[in-house]
């Protein structure tokens, strides 16, 4: 009766051990998974801050016209998000405006998961700012719809309206970005990213 209750014990022993391994692994997995989310997500982030921080110096709220222009050019050479044939309304069919939709989508996916993936104010903040972005690339598309109309029918107050919807998203955008770097939100969300 004895060797059976020893064995009996072992066998429950290992059983337990068993148990205990699989959750470590599924623990690590998860965290594995999560780093994964968070790594894609900070990459996108980074070079979106990045690329904006170029772009700004070309920002000329007077002259909106070149602005938007100069602007998107930077923002299509530096990142393969943006390509500066979307810009171009009469070459727009509805495979690249379905390729544009898709792009963008991606980016706004980006700042719904950023933060629930990352633990802190600066993700909510950083996240506002990656779906400013990909509205500015749709506020800048919208801008030169309006001249390319604007060309043959002269409406100035359209044209003007347009301009200061652009103005406020600009300066929006301008205070959102020196508050990212204000606050070193983007290397708070760094330190996140990493096994414990």
């Amino acid at each position: 009766s004895k060797p059976e209750s020893w064995l009996a014990i072992i066998t429950a022993a290992k059983a337990i051990f068993a148990i205990w391994q699989t959750r470590k692994k599924i623990k690590l997995s998860n965290k594995q998974h999560l780093m994964d989310r968070r790594l894609k997500n900070y990459v996108l982030v980074s070079r979106l801050i990045e690329n904006y921080g170029y772009a700004r110096s070309e920002i000329d709220l007077d002259n909106l016209e070149s602005t938007v222009m100069n602007v998107v050019k930077i923002l299509a050479l530096r990142t393969e998000l943006w390509d500066i044939q979307y810009f171009d309304i009469a070459k727009q069919g509805e495979a690249m405006l379905n390729e544009l939709h898709h792009k963008l989508a991606n980016v706004k996916q980006a700042a719904t998961e950023i933060p629930i993936v990352f633990e802190s104010n600066d993700a909510k903040l950083i996240a506002g700012f990656v779906e400013d972005i990909s509205l500015f690339y749709l506020k800048c598309i919208a801008y030169n719809a309006v001249l390319e109309v604007n060309k043959n029918n002269k409406d100035e107050e359209l044209k003007l309206k347009e301009e200061e919807k652009l103005k406020i998203f600009f300066n929006n955008l301008e205070l959102n970005y020196s508050k990212i770097r204000g606050t070193k939100a983007l290397e708070k969300l760094l330190k996140q990213i990493e096994l414990k």
